[in-house]
């Protein structure tokens, strides 16, 4: 994970997670008293916990105390439970508990979905177990994967009016200086300028080189390809066109195509 990873995560979970997890734990019922319709499960492999079907922990003492845990937060937005064995601590999200004491998976599924989409929705209705593709799908389905575009997002580090700045680039600046001139990753500068981030800045996105080049051009570098027994490889020509030599590939792999 690179730093503009570890960033985007940790603005992600200062506004969005955390603050609707303080808001939950505010409610979040501690009590022993089972709730309405609650049933509860022994957790495999570690004696002494169990899980509810409302997604709730509990921990029963030897001396016959129990305990209701409260749940944490990770990064990512889960809820997670840490139980012990052996002297020794492990930390186990929520919905997996839920799931493994609860739902049946006979087909041996890896993942578990949240079908409303909400990471604190741990009730047994809420989850289904899912392939990865499946989990995917389910997060673009519903949104999760698209969301909110352009300056409207939380998240969101440019306003509209600069992503068509970068986008229509009047002075003609490098990504590198666009990215060090608005502290974003050079990667996202690329993403803007296509038209693959904040679709609703405007301006008009920039198509590769590999598509503006004329196609008469494209047949001349391909003629000088094939006579490379004089020495016109793929870097001659990339500095001769002043375009990057996986471009020349590029041309000459569509022409023999």
């Amino acid at each position: 994970m690179n730093n503009y990873q570890r960033e985007w995560l940790r603005r992600h979970y200062e506004t969005i997670y955390k603050p609707a997890y303080v808001a939950l734990m505010k409610f979040y019922p501690l009590g022993l008293e089972d709730l309405p319709g609650e049933v509860w499960q022994p957790i495999p492999d570690y004696d002494g916990y169990q899980v509810s079907n409302f997604g709730r922990v509990k921990r029963i003492y030897k001396n016959g105390k129990q305990r209701v845990l409260k749940p944490m937060l990770n990064r990512n937005g889960y809820l997670e439970f840490c139980l012990s064995k052996n002297d020794k601590k492990k930390l186990f999200r929520n919905h997996r508990l839920v799931a493994l004491c609860f739902i049946p998976n006979p087909d041996n599924k890896p993942h578990i979905n949240h079908i409303d989409g909400c990471k604190f929705n741990n009730f047994v209705e809420n989850l289904e177990w899912v392939t990865g593709s499946e989990n995917i799908r389910h997060a673009f389905d519903t949104g999760l994967l698209v969301g909110i575009q352009g300056e409207n997002r939380s998240d969101s580090k440019l306003s509209n009016e600069q992503a068509r700045y970068i986008r229509e680039n009047p002075n003609n600046l490098t990504q590198r200086q666009l990215a060090d001139l608005f502290g974003i990753h050079q990667v996202t500068i690329g993403k803007i300028q296509r038209g693959e981030r904040y679709k609703s800045a405007g301006g008009a996105a920039r198509q590769s080189k590999f598509k503006r080049i004329p196609e008469e051009i494209k047949a001349q570098i391909c003629a000088e390809y094939q006579a490379s027994v004089r020495g016109c490889g793929c870097k001659v020509l990339a500095k001769k066109y002043g375009v990057a030599s996986r471009t020349i590939l590029n041309i000459i792999h569509e022409a023999q195509s």
